[in-house]
């Protein structure tokens, strides 16, 4: 993880959580609580202090930060702003589908 992570993406997860915790009822990933959440198309975990571990996944890429989202925040590669957009597309469409279920 050598990439620092811009801001767009970092709001961008921080609006998955808020979504996450809304709807789901439980407290936000985001934060150094131990919380996750996990489906079929991304996964955020809170940062853990046993283990160094990716906090955003999303197919191959990552992010990862320490105690709280925003805080020294880095990803493992480079996107550009449109392939953000379409993998926050995507994972808000599965928290729909999930809604349907």
């Amino acid at each position: 993880m050598n990439h620092p992570t811009p801001e767009y993406i970092i709001d961008g997860i921080s609006y998955l959580a808020t979504i996450i915790v809304s709807k789901k009822k439980i407290p936000d990933p985001t934060k150094n609580n131990g919380n996750e959440f996990c489906n079929e198309t991304f996964c955020i975990k809170a940062y853990n202090w046993q283990e160094n571990k990716v906090n955003f996944q999303y197919k191959d890429f990552q992010v990862c930060w320490y105690k709280h989202l925003g805080r020294s925040t880095y990803q493992n590669k480079e996107i550009t702003g449109f392939e953000w957009r379409n993998i926050l597309e995507h994972c808000l469409k599965s928290l729909k589908q999930e809604d349907k279920i």
